[in-house]
């Protein structure tokens, strides 16, 4: 990985570790549980402490971030983004956001607001990196290793949780089978993206596509049906920010997916590039 890699990545998570953090404790102000046991109650010091710095946090990772989009040479498109986000950072600076939000309609309003930039540069990143995208015939066989990824994948999981909190070993039994099944699914889904991106003339193109799509659909579905619940969020609100949310980091990751390629032989490869980039 070379050095401009390496900013192009860290500037990239940087940013969206901040934008995501700072939605959702907008959002969490909002959720009336949330408010008096997480922003009013403190359950989570590290967070309440983001809270606190965040207008000075949101400068330092946006200035790292416009020395990489400048770096790029950006274009019409990437200098309004920059505009608009310096604007908001000095906003946040004479009227820290996070540290003055309230349970009130503005907490959601804010929590849009902040997380729109996640999408907007996810779209910037593709548009820049369209020109240099070649996408070639399918070669190899991505269905092989995402099969030896997927049960090496739930042997560690399994291993892990025993681990960590050891259960009796019918229990460890039922354990591993889920998760076995959990990632066979996961399998299943690749498998069944490679054949149907197979009948198309850039099938390379369409499982980058798919791949990501079917990452927003299973984010949506573990939001609106396990992480909102548990906060006491549901109905017709908590859709529109399982959709918001889903939406946002699917275009992020598909932009820095995309920024990662060249010549693209099979979309997954291209679109986990950002994974095997950072452990490779």
């Amino acid at each position: 990985m070379t050095l401009r890699t390496t900013f192009y990545l860290v500037s990239r998570l940087l940013f969206a570790a901040f934008t995501l953090l700072s939605s959702v404790w907008c959002l969490l102000a909002w959720i009336p549980f949330t408010w008096q046991q997480v922003i009013k109650g403190h359950l989570l010091p590290p967070l309440s402490a983001f809270a606190g710095q965040a207008h000075l946090v949101h400068a330092g990772v946006l200035a790292l971030l416009a020395v990489q989009l400048w770096m790029s040479q950006p274009r019409l498109a990437g200098k309004v983004f920059l505009g608009v986000q310096a604007a908001l950072a000095l906003y946040d600076l004479a009227r820290p956001i996070l540290a003055g939000v309230q349970n009130a309609p503005s907490s959601v309003i804010w929590a849009a607001v902040l997380l729109l930039p996640l999408p907007w540069l996810g779209f910037l990143d593709c548009l820049r990196a369209r020109p240099n995208l070649i996408w070639a015939p399918r070669q190899g066989r991505p269905e092989a290793r995402a099969f030896y990824a997927a049960w090496r994948a739930a042997v560690y999981v399994a291993a892990t949780y025993f681990f960590l909190a050891p259960v009796s070993l019918p229990a460890f039994l039922w354990t591993a089978a889920s998760h076995f099944i959990l990632f066979a699914v996961v399998f299943l889904a690749i498998a069944l993206t490679g054949a149907l991106a197979s009948f198309f003339a850039r099938p390379s193109r369409l499982e980058f596509v798919l791949t990501h799509l079917a990452l927003g659909i299973a984010l949506f579905f573990f939001l609106v049906a396990t992480v909102f619940p548990a906060i006491s969020f549901q109905g017709g609100l908590a859709t529109a920010a399982s959709v918001a949310f889903a939406l946002a980091l699917t275009l992020f990751f598909t932009g820095v997916s995309a920024s990662l390629g060249g010549r693209v032989t099979t979309g997954l490869d291209l679109a986990i590039s950002p994974l095997t980039t950072l452990l490779g």
